[in-house]
């Protein structure tokens, strides 16, 4: 079972992986909408919402969180520039690490960045919602996985 957090004591961040190129005319053929939106729409608050300047994460960022994200740099992909991994890496660990927002932190990159980040692969449109812990040397632990 989930266990409820009180509202407004509890905030985290969702890593959540890019959708494929087109993607309003992918849902509609799906008919799903991924998790995390089906999470906005019940009432889920997002504070700040960052994405790879890629068009398919600040598309995915657009259509899931209903906002103009903000381009932070650090989640672009790393998958043709791996030397750029640590650096990168570190980054989005500092602004998990350091998010005191009142509600929640979105991000969206690609699969190669999360893996580097969390040790876990995502698919299209998968999201990972970590609890930020500031002591620790992640900077967050792990809560779930989100499936479209």
């Amino acid at each position: 079972g989930h266990q409820r957090e009180q509202a407004g004591h509890q905030h985290g961040a969702l890593i959540q992986a890019a959708g494929r190129r087109n993607q309003r005319d992918h849902k509609a053929q799906r008919g799903a909408e991924p998790k995390p939106e089906r999470l906005r729409k019940a009432g889920a608050k997002f504070d700040d919402v960052r994405t790879s300047a890629w068009c398919r994460c600040v598309d995915t960022a657009k259509l899931t969180f209903q906002v103009a994200p903000k381009v932070f740099l650090a989640l672009n992909s790393i998958f043709n520039d791996r030397n750029q991994e640590p650096n990168r890496t570190e980054d989005v660990r500092d602004l998990v690490r350091a998010f005191k927002g009142k509600n929640n932190l979105a991000l969206v990159s690609h699969n190669f960045n999360i893996q580097a980040l969390t040790q876990e692969s995502v698919a299209m449109n998968e999201a990972l919602v970590l609890k930020p812990a500031p002591g620790s040397p992640a900077g967050f632990t792990l809560v779930g996985k989100l499936s479209p």
